[in-house]
């Protein structure tokens, strides 16, 4: 569930900066209409430039859409999350089953090639029923 938080956190602050731009933008032509800012200084024009060639783009307000609605939905699945539990169901890794080593060695006494020549022609287990003998299981 951290990582879920992060990821929420990281999307919500993102789109936080972008409407932030987006009203500075809008507060700044709203100034510069009013004659606030008759000779604005080259940084505060830059800024402002900048900020509306990114706003003027094609891609911006597709990504502005895409930003909302992945926080909107991010947030209303936690407030569903959080007012009935059950009601999402939580994802969780199935349980892989470990198989203790074998504390007792196994000694062979026997050749390769003649255990080999236990399965030849048979079936696993009768070639397994053939080689127990040898092997101890």
């Amino acid at each position: 569930m951290g990582v879920y938080r992060i990821i929420r956190g990281i999307l919500t602050w993102l789109l936080g900066g972008v409407l932030l731009a987006l009203i500075a933008e809008f507060a700044v032509s709203l100034v510069r209409e009013h004659g606030v800012f008759d000779h604005p200084t080259a940084r505060v024009e830059a800024i402002v430039s900048l900020l509306a060639s990114i706003r003027d783009q094609v891609w911006f307000w597709p990504a502005v859409t895409l930003l909302v609605g992945l926080v909107a939905g991010m947030w209303i699945d936690s407030l569903v999350r959080r007012r009935n539990p059950r009601a999402v169901p939580e994802t969780h890794a199935l349980p892989v089953p470990v198989t203790p080593p074998s504390q007792k060695k196994v000694f062979v006494d026997i050749s390769p090639s003649s255990l080999m020549d236990l399965y030849k022609d048979k079936t696993t287990v009768q070639g397994d029923a053939s080689a127990a003998v040898y092997i101890g299981k």
